[in-house]
């Protein structure tokens, strides 16, 4: 009884977990195959019974396609493929309706140079619902999707298309299903364009960044565009310095405010440093620092920026690049926490001796951060995705990879300028190119894991090897080792038989058995369980304390062990009246208690007409004792099998029975 009831405590415990849901888990994994693989972007799904995170890159090893993976909450694969289509590089991505999400990036699908390529994937199984290019015969790229108030997406990017010289400024409204675009609008001047970030107003206008050199001023300036509803200009600035200015992202925060993030080296040189520029609704600059070191920090794209709240209520920004002003060698990802006014609160870097690139960073509905980008230092191949879950102060316990940094902030004092240009609507043409899937085998390389479960403080890989379970915690440890029940509550770790699984979640607590095998799956082992195939028949019925030594027959079924221990047969039948009853014997009519089967088919030798042989069918043309294939003479009863001359063929039916069928030359006894 005491067994009944430790199990269906653990079963009542086991319940009360949501599936797919993990107590704590933080970690950092290299994802990829004997090629080359980058991640580009992560998202969080809209409904974690499929994954929880759906991640988009390109791999080399499955193809050089489009690489989608989807990521349960603890890092594991939930599913992998390639999408085979018009998509080369994907550059930002946005939750969609119905537990979708919608990339964009860049195709040379219409062999033009390059087009905006635009999909719409389901996060629970990858499948497309719809995708499309929009271009015109030279040169197009998306830097930015997000969603609109009405469900519909708003893109920016550039063209060379439709513009007058170089490159032009590009946004293109879509609606939810795809299928084309509901209005577009280009903006530029006599230089390049390029607009890396937009995000929709509360009233319906857009807020827009991007990069300039058709100014007087430096080599690039930052670009920030304003329109109303109507797609009227609020307001069109530049800002900079003498050297190089590059927007990634603008936010909007409360107060008709807005926040730029960057990199410059006007204010840095001959390094890089990230560049903030908080702007008033009419675009003038509120304040303006750089954040960096000695060396380089890149924010690389639009993605590498969130807006955190707390209880709801804007508290700033998390932001990832990388970085070689800290960490192991090379450039490393790094991740700071900015504080509503900008000021840092914390600042990691990670990464291994080689170089990493960090893409991405969103905060997990789970808590923590999840970073992504590409790892030259772990996996597989040349590169491989490397994804950071982080807990809320950038940490993966007891992950040696992860250092401390010490950015400093410097305040700074851009030109503004003005381009003066307008907004023209450019021709388009719009495909719709066709794709294949195939699914991928991409290796996990654990670089840390910090997993606990069931969140009972005993962690799933407690002694840090980076494999989970394979060092159980006995003995009454608790530290060091590995989770003995990662699914279950169990601080003490108890395990009194020392099988490596902890008593709330073993079935046979008190007698080792640490494959758990439970033929019929109910509450007991097989190793404590007196009645394995659950057909109510007892091994031991007779309870002499040997089990099936006193079969049961004649259709008894009580004071008597099952016949059949392994197969339930409640009714006991035991034709033969041998040890085994008729469902497991393999002669259930013919007495043979070894159940010898010499040719591996479903009859015993006792009851095989050619036990040497394996004949399921039992096929006997001539009904002789022997089946037809191993009979000489299978259409003519010849019991005796003779054969005087050896050749295969029975005498009653060999044409020649005293000729060897041979060649002349060589008969002993020719015909």
């Amino acid at each position: 009884m005491h067994i009944l009831i430790t199990i269906l405590t653990f079963i009542i415990i086991s319940l009360s977990i949501p599936q797919n849901s993990y107590g704590i888990a933080y970690w950092e994994n290299a994802y990829g195959g004997s090629g080359a693989e980058s991640i580009n972007i992560t998202i969080p799904t809209t409904d974690t019974r499929f994954g929880h995170y759906l991640t988009l890159g390109k791999s080399a090893s499955f193809g050089d396609r489009l690489w989608a993976v989807n990521l349960k909450e603890n890092g594991d694969i939930f599913w992998e493929r390639t999408i085979h289509t018009a998509l080369i590089n994907v550059w930002s991505v946005c939750q969609g309706d119905l537990n979708t999400s919608v990339i964009a990036g860049s195709t040379n699908f219409a062999g033009n140079g390059s087009n905006v390529c635009l999909m719409r994937i389901h996060n629970s199984n990858g499948s497309i619902s719809w995708n499309m290019t929009l271009g015109g015969t030279d040169e197009e790229s998306a830097a930015c999707i997000a969603q609109t108030s009405d469900g519909g997406y708003i893109v920016s990017g550039f063209t060379k298309s439709f513009g007058a010289s170089g490159r032009d400024g590009y946004i293109v409204k879509v609606p939810t299903n795809g299928g084309g675009y509901e209005w577009k609008r280009m903006i530029g001047s006599t230089g390049d364009e390029n607009i890396t970030s937009i995000r929709q107003l509360d009233d319906g206008g857009y807020i827009m960044c991007g990069t300039t050199d058709s100014t007087l001023g430096g080599d690039i300036d930052v670009w920030v565009i304003r329109l109303n509803s109507n797609l009227d200009k609020t307001f069109e600035k530049h800002y900079g310095g003498t050297g190089s200015d590059v927007a990634f992202a603008v936010r909007p925060i409360p107060d008709d405010k807005f926040v730029v993030f960057g990199r410059t080296n006007s204010y840095s040189a001959p390094a890089e440093d990230i560049w903030l520029l908080k702007l008033d609704g009419s675009g003038n600059i509120l304040s303006e620092k750089t954040i960096g070191s000695s060396g380089n920090e890149y924010i690389r794209s639009d993605e590498a920026v969130h807006m955190t709240y707390d209880n709801g209520v804007y508290d700033g920004f998390i932001i990832t690049g990388d970085t070689t002003s800290f960490g192991n060698g090379g450039n490393d990802f790094f991740a700071l926490k900015l504080a509503a006014d900008l000021t840092i609160e914390w600042q990691k870097a990670y990464g291994g001796s080689d170089h990493e690139y960090a893409y991405s960073i969103f905060p997990d509905t789970a808590g923590g951060y999840v970073i992504s980008g590409t790892t030259h230092s772990f996996g597989t191949g040349n590169s491989d995705s490397l994804i950071i879950k982080l807990d809320e102060y950038g940490d993966v316990t007891n992950c040696t990879n992860i250092v401390n940094c010490s950015f400093t902030s410097t305040n700074t004092s851009a030109s503004i300028g003005q381009l003066n240009v307008g907004l023209v609507d450019p021709g388009i043409t719009v495909t719709i190119p066709t794709y294949t899937t195939q699914d991928t085998t991409a290796e996990v390389t654990p670089v840390c894991i910090y997993i606990d479960t069931d969140d009972d403080s005993i962690f799933d890989d407690g002694n840090g090897d980076n494999i989970r379970g394979n060092t159980p915690c006995t003995g009454g440890a608790t530290t060091n080792c590995d989770d003995n029940c990662p699914l279950t509550v169990n601080g003490d770790q108890a395990d009194p038989d020392g099988d490596g699984i902890g008593t709330v979640c073993d079935n046979c607590p008190d007698d080792a058995n640490a494959d758990q095998e439970n033929f019929d799956s109910d509450e007991f082992g097989d190793v404590c369980d007196s009645d394995i195939d659950g057909d109510l028949i007892d091994e031991d019925g007779d309870g002499d304390g040997t089990p099936g030594n006193n079969p049961c027959t004649g259709g008894a079924t009580t004071a008597c062990d099952d016949n059949c221990p392994t197969v339930a047969n409640p009714v006991q039948e035991n034709s033969d009246t041998d040890h085994h009853g008729d469902v497991c014997d393999n002669c259930p009519y013919v007495d043979n208690d070894y159940q010898t089967n010499s040719d591996t088919d479903s009859h015993g030798d006792a009851c095989d007409n050619c036990p040497n042989d394996d004949n399921e069918d039992l096929a006997n043309s001539d009904t002789d004792s022997h089946g037809d294939v191993c009979d000489n003479c299978p259409t003519t009863c010849n019991e005796l099998q003779n054969d005087e001359d050896q050749d295969g063929i029975g005498d009653v039916c060999d044409p020649e029975p005293n000729c060897v069928q041979c060649g002349v030359d060589n008969c002993e006894k020719p015909c």
